[in-house]
């Protein structure tokens, strides 16, 4: 399996990411952590990195990943509201995330 991203260099393996994404994701954490401007930002962009790449993070944070997208997106959550999204979403989240992600995870590694 190569390590490609189809959401950012074209590869062909997309559970894993290009080795340019992590790369662009690490800028993107430097400069959210060094600029508070940048940092009331770091759930949304950290969750949309673990759910396009779940196997460069544990199960446990892509599980979350959704609930965090769908708050910040839908629901205009930010700050202490998104954090408490995802204190709720963590346990709630894993039983159902590990069977669907283990099966996905099977049927594309073939």
């Amino acid at each position: 399996m190569t390590a490609g991203c189809p959401g950012c260099e074209g590869g062909t393996a997309p559970l894993l990411a290009s080795p340019g994404c992590a790369e662009r994701a690490l800028a993107v954490a430097e400069r959210e952590f060094g600029d508070p401007r940048y940092f009331v930002v770091h759930d949304v962009t950290a969750a949309a990195y673990r759910v396009q790449h779940p196997d460069t993070v544990t199960p446990h944070s892509v599980a979350v990943g959704p609930a965090v997208l769908q708050g910040a997106v839908e629901q205009g959550l930010s700050g202490d509201a998104l954090q408490k999204r995802i204190r709720w979403a963590a346990p709630e989240l894993w039983a159902g995330w590990h069977t669907t992600h283990t099966t996905l995870a099977a049927a594309l590694r073939g």
